[in-house]
């Protein structure tokens, strides 16, 4: 990592990004339904693109490794609190409640881990898949709220199931989080 890389470079702009774009879809939802929701799926993206950008044109920074999880929380609770009002009438209510749960438990484990040893955990690749999951099935849970009866019945069933295969490997990667939050206390 080559910390004399600037702060603003274009992989943090895409994290900067993403809460912007948030905001504007849920501002254009009420509207034009799949267009907020279009919009809320690219600011998703954009957590795949800074990283995928910092690695490949070497511009990963500190300010960045820091920056991006706490944006990803930030953007996670924005969204569920937007798909909880909008969505859970149909009945996503357990699966959204569910993300919910995870999410404060990786991000509790992760201040935890980063009051320890002074840094973040470590990022594994299930933590990923969960989080594709589980932003999936958000976004077609609003989705759900834009379509007829019966295209609704199949958007709501993929939406639990990839709700559902989220929280289960957002529950592996925070159970390898608490394995690094015990590695780091005994290290100490």
């Amino acid at each position: 990592m080559d910390n004399n890389v600037s702060k603003f470079n274009v992989a943090n702009v895409f994290t900067f990004a993403r809460l912007p774009l948030c905001f504007v879809g849920i501002w254009i939802y009420d509207r034009y339904p799949v267009w907020g929701v279009a919009v809320i799926a690219l600011a998703a993206l954009t957590d795949f693109l800074d990283g995928q950008v910092a690695r490949r044109f070497n511009c990963v920074t500190e300010f960045g490794r820091r920056l991006d999880p706490a944006t990803d929380k930030v953007f996670m609770v924005i969204v569920l609190i937007f798909a909880l009002v909008k969505a859970s009438a149909l009945g996503g209510t357990v699966v959204l409640w569910a993300i919910v749960t995870v999410e404060l438990l990786i991000a509790a484990t992760s201040v935890r881990i980063w009051r320890i040893t002074g840094h973040e955990p470590v990022v594994v690749k299930v933590g990923k898949f969960g989080m594709f999951g589980r932003m999936v099935a958000v976004t077609v849970l609003l989705l759900s709220t834009t379509v007829s009866d019966m295209l609704q019945t199949t958007m709501l069933l993929t939406g639990l199931i990839a709700g559902s295969i989220g929280v289960a490997l957002g529950v592996l990667a925070w159970i390898d989080y608490l394995v690094q939050a015990k590695v780091s206390r005994a290290l100490l």
